[in-house]
């Protein structure tokens, strides 16, 4: 199992609030990165909402020497404006 996937499995055992929460964008940042970079192998990212910001953000947060593979599985709908051919390229 992805190491993202144990930590969250493990957080929502807990009581805890929730590591994400409106309130703190920029802890929800950097929670997330700790997460994209605790993976060992690969990183299968689901997004509705995909953009260059979100590419940027993923790219630069996984580990270039643990993680081989990236599959991103995301939605055209009310998005078509951000699924264009600069972020294939990208």
């Amino acid at each position: 199992m992805n190491s993202f996937l144990i930590f969250y499995h493990s957080w929502a055992k807990t009581n805890d609030p929730p590591p994400i929460t409106p309130e703190t964008p920029s802890q929800n940042r950097s929670v997330l990165r700790q997460a994209i970079h605790s993976c060992k192998g690969f990183v299968h990212w689901i997004d509705l909402f995909f953009n260059k910001e979100g590419l940027e953000f993923l790219m630069d947060s996984f580990d270039t020497q643990s993680v081989k593979e990236i599959k991103l599985l995301i939605s055209l709908y009310n998005n078509e404006n951000q699924i264009n051919e600069e972020l294939k390229t990208d």
